[in-house]
């Protein structure tokens, strides 16, 4: 059940209508039923395994939660590490074993027999609610979650629908704190979850997807186009990747303020960042936050040595690299962005002041090193990755792809990223609500059609 389909929508709409009717006991019971029918709608099979691993989790916490030492949390992280390594990495891990032989083969080392294959389905979300339970299980540890917690507290933080399937990742003491009040929405309020639902949909919609039918063609056969059709397709993927992620979070986080439940924000404006670091802070926020809190300070941060700092940055982002997916196209997207983020820590120090010129210039070198990077995240192999880079840089001809409405696109990009960098753009929206109603009402309407002729799939599905 997409959140850009018409089914999403219809279930929505009576969920919402039951929802503000009821007392606020029967709302929580309502929120996790109609979570565990949300993922079940995705398939029936690995709702039992994961409302299985949800109940694992739970039963562990409460055997623990008086007691937890180090070689208890340790085993509770294991378990759920053990459980995201046998669907995702299983068959990575056999291919980076068999590509192993096989060099130590082509020297002579060791004989090599044909590579096996083991076909596993992925379970939707489960990189997601992996780290959110782990990071549970941490915190529990340093003694933030004080309060005894029940089954269907745990249970609805872990399936709560809107930010399910790909976040934001949420910590339990920002969530348990507006699950556990009274539930209201004001009229304010009210006016930013619509906002958000529209702008999600519209960065989605229109935006991401028109992109992606444009592209995919560029990405799946690379060879075959010319150098600036390649161009077209590394720009267009970036800001594809922005418009469908953000627009998903967007819509997550309109959607459960609608609940009455406010949930962090994933997104500002990434792609106005002039430092590396900067982007780490703009994109995928929560995600940043998990990585640093649970992986990066753990190692020892930037409070040990400068070359145990540098090795500290290389691993987390590797580590947040592979997180994305098993491949080697992942692995080498996490390992650029190590290498940029030491490379500025190395040679840039922080100033409280930069010149308006510094900026641009800093940010544009940003967004295209970004965009380099994407070209592997993209790729469904390193081999088309460097095919990409290699026709750029030699100037390739071939076919030609063109996106007829790329100006239109591209202004709503800009228009849409500024409203998510200002947020007085929210008070805007508020106080001119009559004369932006035509604009909304022309947007809905294209989302609408857009919609009922065809829904994509949001890419962090995948993860």
């Amino acid at each position: 059940m997409l959140f850009n389909s018409f089914v999403f929508f219809v279930f929505f709409f009576f969920l919402h209508l039951v929802y503000w009717n009821i007392d606020s006991k029967k709302k929580k019971y309502l929120l996790i039923f109609s979570s565990i029918f949300f993922y079940g709608f995705w398939s029936i099979s690995f709702l039992f395994h994961f409302l299985f691993i949800v109940c694992v989790n739970y039963f562990f916490y409460r055997f623990t939660y008086l007691k937890l030492t180090k070689t208890k949390l340790f085993f509770g992280i294991l378990i759920n590490l053990f459980n995201l390594v046998i669907f995702k990495y299983w068959n990575f891990l056999h291919s980076v074993l068999f590509d192993i032989l096989g060099l130590l083969n082509f020297i002579g080392i060791v004989g090599l027999e044909n590579k096996p294959t083991t076909e596993i389905i992925l379970p939707l979300a489960i990189s997601f609610y992996t780290f959110q339970i782990i990071g549970f299980h941490i915190d529990n540890y340093r003694k933030e979650i004080s309060d005894k917690i029940s089954l269907l507290e745990f249970s609805t933080f872990i399936l709560f629908f809107p930010q399910l399937v790909a976040g934001p990742i949420m910590r339990f003491q920002e969530f348990i704190s507006r699950f556990r009040k009274k539930k209201y929405i004001s009229e304010k309020s009210n006016y930013v979850a619509l906002f958000f639902i529209l702008s999600g949909l519209v960065k989605k919609v229109i935006i991401a997807d028109s992109i992606a039918s444009a592209i995919d063609p560029i990405f799946a056969n690379p060879a075959d186009y010319n150098w600036k059709s390649l161009v077209l397709g590394v720009y267009g993927f970036s800001i594809q990747i922005y418009c469908d992620f953000a627009g998903y979070s967007d819509i997550a986080r309109g959607l459960s303020l609608s609940l009455g439940i406010k949930i962090p924000a994933n997104f500002k404006s990434p792609y106005f960042s002039f430092s590396f670091s900067e982007f780490w802070t703009r994109w995928h926020i929560t995600l940043s936050r998990w990585l640093k809190d649970y992986l990066y300070i753990p190692l020892g941060g930037n409070k040990i040595s400068k070359y145990r700092t540098l090795w500290n940055l290389f691993f987390t982002m590797v580590i947040g690299g592979v997180w994305h997916g098993a491949n080697y196209t992942f692995l080498i997207w996490g390992f650029l962005h190590s290498l940029y983020l030491i490379f500025e820590r190395i040679f840039f120090r922080k100033r409280n002041f930069y010149p308006l010129w510094e900026k641009i210039i800093r940010g544009v070198v940003v967004f295209h090193l970004v965009a380099l990077a994407w070209i592997f995240f993209r790729s469904d192999s390193v081999s088309k990755a460097f095919t990409i880079t290699k026709g750029i840089l030699s100037k390739s001809h071939g076919l030609n792809s063109n996106m007829p409405n790329a100006p239109l696109l591209i202004l709503l990009f800009f228009l849409l990223h500024y409203f998510e960098y200002s947020p007085k753009s929210f008070g805007f929206v508020r106080r001119n609500f009559r004369v932006s109603l035509p604009v909304f009402g022309f947007l809905v309407a294209v989302v609408i059609v857009t919609i009922t002729s065809n829904s994509m799939s949001f890419i962090y599905f995948q993860f």
